[in-house]
């Protein structure tokens, strides 16, 4: 007589996007959402760090040394050093078991 045949669990993939913050020791991630469409998960990386990039450019005019000049403190003080924060959008590829 034959025996049952164990199934074998489907592997699903899905991709993870999020983003790296803070400097050494108070490092951290932030997971934005997850998808199964590598292409969106590419899209959004790179739209999230062109972005990055033209507000890090737009707040030089603000800062000396990465230090936000007097005149400046009070308005956008506060956005300048969240998004100074941020290093870089990521994706990664998640497997688990259907």
């Amino acid at each position: 007589m034959g025996s049952n045949p164990i199934p074998t669990a489907k592997i699903k993939v899905m991709y993870i996007v999020g983003y790296y913050g803070g400097y050494s020791i108070d490092s951290y991630t932030r997971y934005l959402f997850v998808t199964d469409n590598e292409t969106l998960a590419i899209e959004y990386v790179n739209k999230f760090n062109r972005i990055l990039e033209k507000w890090k450019n737009h707040f030089v005019k603000y800062t000396e040394d990465g230090i936000m000049k007097k005149e400046f403190i009070d308005t956008p003080a506060f956005r300048y050093y969240q998004i100074e924060n941020i290093t870089e959008c990521f994706y990664q590829k998640i497997e688990y078991r259907k």
